[in-house]
């Protein structure tokens, strides 16, 4: 669709009816795993679409993969030029989590400083201003490399269940806990609680960003949500 101009259009018409019928202020779209091959194609899109919204007085916000460097870690990186997208869209949303996933190993869901260097590259290509720090609000259970998302409610759970402590890792700045379940494997549970998150919260100040982004709401701590001291 992307790459067809004639569909493109298309596509951005059909997006801007569907912005003014509802009466949206704007739209945030994520497009995500495309091939390095869409470059160019994805930044005319943005730009168009930024374009057309923009002429009717609404909002675009673009939500991207997260990466230290333009080429990142994998052909979906490449697909998003960030100072391209920058410069067409109002905010700009970056996935800073998932660093271990579902099908990984397990370990921290989005490391501190993993994040810092996220965000001092996209700094670089696009206005702190427009950047929206995504901030995951969630975990995942490891048996070996398969794991099952979980909440914040759901580890207190477990932790009380299983009777394990919670532990703290303080180079990643996350917490996490291991127990023996039922089935007799060791799981690994690695997750997000208020420390955690306000950390995410301060390096977010601490660059000036245009905002946070929470990903996503139910059964999170409720300590994220007391006031900053």
């Amino acid at each position: 669709m992307i790459n067809d101009p004639a569909l493109r259009t298309a596509h951005i018409a059909a997006i801007v009816e569907l912005v003014t019928a509802n009466g949206y202020d704007g739209i945030q779209i994520d497009y995500e795993d495309l091939a390095a091959a869409d470059r160019a194609a994805f930044s005319a899109f943005v730009g168009e679409l930024g374009g057309a919204l923009h002429g009717i007085g609404k909002l675009l916000y673009v939500t991207v993969h997260a990466k230290t460097d333009d080429d990142g870690y994998d052909p979906r990186n490449q697909a998003q030029d960030y100072a391209a997208i920058g410069a067409a869209a109002d905010m700009v949303f970056v996935m800073t989590y998932d660093w271990h996933w579902e099908t990984s190993s397990s370990g921290p869901i989005a490391p501190y400083g993993w994040m810092d260097q996220v965000v001092q590259y996209a700094v670089t290509q696009i206005p702190s201003g427009k950047v929206i720090l995504g901030v995951g609000l969630y975990g995942y259970d490891w048996a070996g490399d398969e794991g099952v998302p979980v909440t914040w409610s759901q580890v207190q759970a477990l932790a009380e269940r299983y009777q394990v402590p919670k532990q703290w890792d303080e180079a990643s700045a996350s917490p996490h806990l291991s127990y023996t379940g039922d089935d007799g494997r060791t799981h690994e549970v690695w997750y997000e609680d208020d420390r955690s998150v306000q950390a995410k919260f301060d390096l977010a100040r601490r660059h000036r960003l245009g905002g946070i982004g929470l990903w996503r709401l139910g059964g999170e701590d409720p300590g994220i949500w007391d006031p900053a001291p």
